[in-house]
């Protein structure tokens, strides 16, 4: 009977060849970033919109039903009755109108994004009251994308003079 006899060399080189099969069976993306892109600027839109008529039914479509929102200073908030207690206290700071602005999209798959990008958030009479920076994971559903985890932070010392997304 014959001994196989497997030196580290050997084994190095079989390793190899399995992970690059692994890897030449990778499937191509089915989605393309101008369509995640347009995608999340209507969910932003949507989510301005909620704030200007403060409907929480708005708010909700926003996110995935496992989403999260990570606001600074507070533990993390998941379920629809903590999601609804950050906004109504949100609209009860004042926020009536949130201007998002994309400064990329990371780690792009058919299931997840990232985004990072900064935030204005503006009183009902348009006036400025914070600004700031966030990431937020998109996920996709059968509904669409929607946000899965939400974390910000404002730029004043405080953290955030009333930012929501």
């Amino acid at each position: 009977m014959k001994s196989i006899k497997l030196t580290f060399s050997s084994f190095f080189l079989l390793a190899i060849m399995t992970f690059s099969a692994h890897g030449a069976v990778r499937q191509p993306l089915k989605i393309d970033s101008a369509s995640v892109k347009k995608d999340i600027a209507w969910v932003d839109s949507l989510y301005a919109k909620a704030f200007a008529q403060q409907d929480t039914s708005l708010f909700l479509k926003c996110y995935a039903a496992d989403g999260a929102i990570m606001p600074p200073g507070r533990p993390v908030l998941s379920g629809k009755p903590m999601m609804l207690a950050f906004f109504n206290f949100a609209c009860k700071s004042g926020v009536r109108n949130i201007v998002f602005s994309r400064k990329g999209l990371y780690g792009l798959t058919d299931d997840y994004v990232t985004e990072q990008g900064q935030f204005e958030i503006f009183d009902d009479q348009q006036k400025s009251i914070a600004k700031g920076k966030f990431l937020t994971i998109w996920k996709k559903t059968p509904q669409g994308w929607k946000m899965f985890r939400d974390m910000m932070s404002g730029d004043d010392a405080g953290g955030l003079g009333g930012k929501t997304k």
